[in-house]
This record gives structure tokens, C-alpha cells and sequence, in this order.
């Protein structure tokens, strides 16, 4: 059976004398495969390879809240897709991956349309009749061989569409997932079960959900998980020397500057390694996080700066803090 194969950080040593921009592609474009994501890809391979082999249709739900790391995952399974499946053909137009947010407006029409688009159909609304649309949608999922269709901000659905729309939505979806042979991935927050939960058709065909979740280190396995985060982080930042986000005590500082939001480590640290290689070091220090901690959140007094000697150890939560309403009170 297939794997994916994620690439693996060099040697610190061979960040020495390479410039700014070879070191900001590398750091834009790693990938940390955290146990929530490992488990994710891991079903995801199978169940993709599924479709294929049984000739068959299937669905995913991958709840996440902002920033936790759903659009890194999504270009994983693109790519995983695209290397299994991709071919040249001189007769056809071969696409084993599509992507694709909610449309405005949400409409079952419009779902169609998103899908010719997305197939490169050159003219997606020239159709004159609705069902001719909806129809041809169906029709090249499956010439086009498409494999995967990641479909994103799920959760948008409810916000655009009353109940009964919802369902006739819903419906759609269901249509679609039907007439292809392909494993469809969903995206979006915790409101996307009003989507999924209001078709019982729909239900059954979107049994998988799992949830990509904010890291913590409220427990002894949830502070290892987070400690194995920040330890693969550092290997992949572009510097020739470890950095301090590894070291005893330093743990708490990158939980509290981060609120465990895997994109908002991903930002933080980006800023920080810069910040030292600028100065013409090649270890990010606390000095550096402080003065990253500033670019991503603002101007910040320095006692509420978690990376400030003068910080006292508490979650930023409170009103006025970054976290007030972007994970909630403790």
C-alpha cells in the first residue's frame, strides 16, 4: 500500500552561508506532521485508495477551528492525490484533484458551476438549461477521472442558507458524492455538522469525522504531543544552530505566546528566525520571539509579552488580550 512520504529537514550545518531567500522558501513551505494530522493522512491514504480500488464514492469531515492547521493539511492530500493519480492523456483532460470553497450564492446550481470551474470548463454558465449544468458536473467528475475533491469552508453553508436550504444543499451534495469515484474531504469548523446532520442520506455518507485540534498542555500526553511539535519546529527552522523553544522552561512561553494554534507557532517562529539571521546570528533567542511576538499580535508592553523577563506566567485570555475570543477564557 502507498504511504506519504513527507520530507525531512537537512542538517542544521547546511543552513551556514545560505541567504534569505533559500532559507524563507524552506520555512514557508515545511510541514509538521503532528499525531492529529498523522492519524488524519493516514485514514485519508486508505480510504482514498478505497475509492479507487472498489470503484466506489466516499467522504470525510475534518473539523478544525481557524489556524489549526487544516490548509497544510489539505495541500498534503492534494499532492498525495495528485502523484498517485495524475496522468498524461492526449484524448482528455485528466484531473485527479479538485479544490474548491463554498459558493456564493450557495445554491445547489452553484455547487455545479464551482465543480466545472474547478475542471477547467470553459464556459461553466453556457449551459441553458439548470439540469443540463448539474448534469455535466456529474458527468465529468467521472471523465475527468477526478480522485479527490477537497472542499473547503464547509461551515459556510449555514451561515447562507436557511434550513430548507440547507437540506436541498445537502441533497446536492449527497448527488454528487453519488455519481463519482472519488473520495470527497470537507473543511471546516464545528458548524459544519448543521450541514452534514440534516440529510440522514447525507449522514451515511459522511460517517468519517475527525477533528484537527489547538494543541494544550493540560495533560501529561498533551504536553508531550506539544513538546514533539516545538522539537520538529526547531528542526525545520532554517538556522544552522537548535534554537530555545526546546529548552526547559521555554515550553509554557510558546503555549501562551501561541494558545497551542498550530498557525500562529507557524507565524511566530517564522518572524523569529528572521529577526536572528538579520542580526547575522544563527539561534533564535527569547530576545528574538519577543520582538516576533510584537510583529504578529502588535505592540505589546513588555509585562505582557510572554517572552519579556518581566512576564508573569498566565494564559492571555482576558479582555483585551489576543486570545480573548479566539479560543476562549480558561
Amino acid at each position: 500500500m502507498s504511504t506519504i512520504v513527507h520530507p525531512t529537514p537537512p542538517e542544521k550545518r547546511f543552513w551556514l552561508n545560505k541567504d534569505a531567500d533559500t532559507r524563507q522558501k524552506w520555512s514557508i513551505d515545511f510541514y509538521i506532521n503532528h499525531p492529529d494530522a498523522k492519524k488524519i493522512l493516514a485514514d485519508f491514504l486508505q480510504k482514498l485508495a478505497h475509492c479507487v480500488r472498489a470503484n466506489t464514492h466516499g467522504a470525510m469531515l475534518i473539523i478544525g477551528e481557524p489556524g489549526s492547521g487544516k490548509t497544510k493539511l489539505t495541500a498534503v492530500m492534494k499532492q498525495t492525490a495528485t502523484d498517485l493519480y495524475g496522468r498524461e492523456d492526449e484524448e482528455k483532460t485528466i484531473c485527479p484533484v479538485i479544490q474548491f470553497a463554498v459558493p456564493n450564492p450557495c445554491t445547489p446550481f452553484e455547487f455545479s458551476v464551482a465543480i466545472l470551474t474547478a475542471l477547467n470548463d470553459p464556459n461553466p454558465r453556457g449551459r441553458r438549461k439548470i439540469k443540463a449544468t448539474m448534469d455535466a458536473a456529474e458527468l465529468l467528475l467521472k471523465d475527468c477521472e477526478v480522485r479527490l475533491v477537497l472542499l473547503d469552508n464547509f461551515h459556510d453553508i449555514p451561515a447562507k442558507r436557511a434550513v430548507r436550504g440547507i437540506e436541498l444543499v445537502g441533497t446536492r451534495l449527497r448527488e454528487l458524492i453519488d455519481s463519482s469515484v472519488a473520495l470527497w474531504v470537507f473543511l471546516g469548523t464545528t458548524d459544519s455538522l448543521k450541514v452534514v446532520d440534516t440529510d440522514t442520506q447525507l449522514i451515511k455518507r459522511v460517517a468519517y469525522r475527525a477533528h484537527l485540534n489547538y494543541f494544550d498542555i493540560a495533560s501529561k500526553q498533551s504536553g508531550q504531543t506539544f513538546t514533539t511539535v516545538l522539537a520538529k519546529t526547531d528542526e525545520w527552522l532554517p538556522l544552522a544552530e537548535p534554537s530555545c523553544i526546546c529548552e526547559v522552561g521555554n515550553r509554557w512561553r510558546m503555549y501562551v505566546a501561541t494558545e497551542g494554534i498550530f498557525d500562529r507557532l507557524l507565524k511566530l517562529v517564522d518572524h523569529g528566525w528572521f529577526i536572528a539571521f538579520d542580526a547575522g546570528r544563527e539561534v533564535m533567542s527569547l530576545e528574538d520571539l519577543q520582538q516576533a511576538y510584537v510583529l504578529v499580535h502588535g505592540p505589546t508592553a513588555d509585562k505582557d509579552n510572554p517572552f519579556h523577563p518581566s512576564f508573569v506566567k498566565r494564559r492571555l485570555v482576558d479582555v483585551g488580550d489576543p486570545y480573548e475570543t479566539l479560543r476562549g477564557p480558561a
